[in-house]
């Protein structure tokens, strides 16, 4: 048999059969509609504190990628400091090489040491006393006459000294200047060697 449902109870009713009842039925109503509220109340913060927690995960992870970010950025401003030192660097030996090249090329358009012994021996010889006659009838053995030189102005010395520097070259390569460091190294010396003989 079906049990028949029976209606809610109001306040109207139970305080016409009994007066006494309607104070038990207002608190029993009262304490079900609290108890309804604290489980919806409790279902809301239980999203709400699972939703926070989302929420936390996501910022936490967002300031890990951020702090990743930072760092990276420092790495790379660092980084390209380093180069820009170093090009700089580079730049300077550059100009100083080139500047030693062109002394190079200046001075190897000043002509060889033979030339310049050459030009000294025969401003000796227009110098020296013409023989007297009598030394034409008599002829003797030609003894050479020594020529004092300034030795540490010749080019001998100043070639000498450039083939000391030893320009280092790679294997089946002649070209200078092609970002070789031990090329940059040695050029600014060849410079000095050029500036200090220059004119000498």
């Amino acid at each position: 048999a079906t049990v028949p449902v029976k209606p809610p109870l109001d306040l109207a009713s139970v305080l016409r059969a009994s007066e006494p009842c309607a104070p038990l039925l207002r608190w029993v109503q009262e304490l079900i509609n609290e108890h309804n509220e604290r489980m919806k109340l409790s279902a809301e913060l239980t999203d709400a504190t699972a939703a926070k927690a989302q929420a936390e995960s996501k910022e936490a992870e967002a300031e890990a990628d951020l702090a990743e970010a930072e760092a990276l950025l420092a790495r790379l401003r660092e980084a390209l400091a380093t180069q820009e030192a170093m090009l700089e660097k580079l730049e300077a030996e550059k100009g100083a090489a080139e500047k030693a090249l062109q002394d190079i090329r200046r001075l190897d358009s000043l002509g060889t040491p033979g030339k310049s012994v050459q030009s000294v021996q025969s401003v000796e010889s227009a110098q020296s006393p013409k023989a007297s006659p009598k030394a034409k009838e008599m002829p003797k053995e030609k003894v050479p006459v020594p020529i004092e030189l300034e030795v540490s102005g010749t080019l001998a010395v100043v070639e000498q000294k450039l083939a000391q520097c030893g320009v280092p070259f790679r294997r089946a390569d002649a070209q200078v200047l092609e970002g070789d460091p031990r090329q940059a190294l040695i050029l600014p010396r060849i410079a000095d060697i050029v500036k200090e003989h220059r004119g000498k």
